[in-house]
């Protein structure tokens, strides 16, 4: 049985760029990322350009790995749509939290 959906919210690829923070416990073994895409239909990125806490560049690490990620760039506080036509608006708040309103 495989994942239908993967969201990825800001996701922390390793410790570059950032500030006052390491990844800690987070980290993981990258090269394992390439078991993601057989397994999950869709995948779904979601980063905001000027995101304070984890770089945008994170991102790209992951897309890099994740050739199939549909990507989603936001900027904080912005609503927009999300993607594949969900009635649904995403509002990244001045937090580390991520608010989905449904």
């Amino acid at each position: 049985m495989g994942i239908d959906q993967l969201h990825l919210v800001c996701p922390l690829f390793d410790s570059e760029g950032l500030v006052g923070e390491k990844i800690a416990s987070f980290a993981f073994d990258q090269g394992k990322l390439k078991n993601i895409e057989p397994k999950a239909t869709h995948i779904f990125l979601y980063h905001s350009k000027d995101d304070p806490v984890v770089p945008f560049s994170h991102s790209r690490k992951y897309s890099s790995h994740l050739k199939k990620a549909n990507q989603t760039h936001l900027k904080f506080g912005k609503k927009q749509q999300l993607p594949m036509g969900h009635e649904s608006s995403m509002h990244f708040g001045q937090t580390f939290g991520l608010t989905l309103f449904f």
